[in-house]
């Protein structure tokens, strides 16, 4: 079968749409299953893959609790099958964790064994480490403005420039920011924009619309 959408990236906000696998779950082979630990529960997920007859690799994720979706879709590169979907699934990991969760530890080995899975998470939390450390030492310029705001600025550990802050406009999700710029902004609401003084002419926006719900 061939790719419903011939795009690439991640499913990471329900903005890419690359079809219903349900259709064809009998078709797709095991990566792994493990534990899924999202904040209140523990969920087991399980990851699986099919490679479309015109060159796509699909990554297809399953809950306790949710149907099969796409949660990644990229062309098939020269890289041996398992090398590509364990570099897929390490970023698709450290990008969806805060909206959905960390896993904990593989309960059942597909193409990528247990311990593979383990290895590549107790990685990830090394990972996470340093970058935390590393962007301690040097917080972008906009962090005590957002602790004024009660926004609890943090490192996002994907990297040693990247930050989070809560989002004051969804309070759902988080606001990124860096040291390389001053802009700033939530993906999840499109609530963005640059520098100090523009954030707090949002701020009386948001607070203005508070007051005039009764909040």
């Amino acid at each position: 079968m061939n790719a419903s959408v011939q795009k690439e990236g991640f499913d990471l906000s329900s903005r890419h749409d690359f079809g219903n696998p349900s259709e064809y779950l009998d078709q797709c082979k095991l990566v792994v299953s493990y534990y899924l630990f999202i904040g209140i529960d523990t969920i087991t997920q399980s990851v699986h893959y099919l490679e479309t007859e015109d060159g796509y690799l699909q990554i297809i994720g399953k809950t306790d609790f949710t149907c099969p979706a796409i949660i990644a879709q990229f062309k098939r590169s020269i890289q041996p099958v398992k090398v590509q979907i364990m570099e897929i699934l390490k970023d698709y990991i450290k990008n969806s964790r805060f909206a959905i969760g960390f896993p904990t530890n593989a309960i059942q080995n597909g193409l990528v064994t247990k311990e593979e899975f383990d290895s590549l998470i107790a990685d990830l939390i090394a990972e996470f480490e340093r970058n935390e450390a590393a962007a301690l030492q040097n917080p972008p310029p906009l962090t005590e403005l957002f602790k004024e705001y009660g926004l609890e600025p943090h490192p996002n550990e994907n990297g040693v420039d990247q930050w989070l802050a809560s989002c004051p406009r969804c309070r759902k999700f988080h606001i990124y920011f860096s040291n390389k710029s001053l802009r700033w902004g939530c993906t999840y609401c499109g609530f963005h924009g640059e520098g100090e003084e523009e954030f707090r002419d949002a701020m009386k926006i948001i607070k203005e619309g508070s007051s005039k719900n009764g909040k």
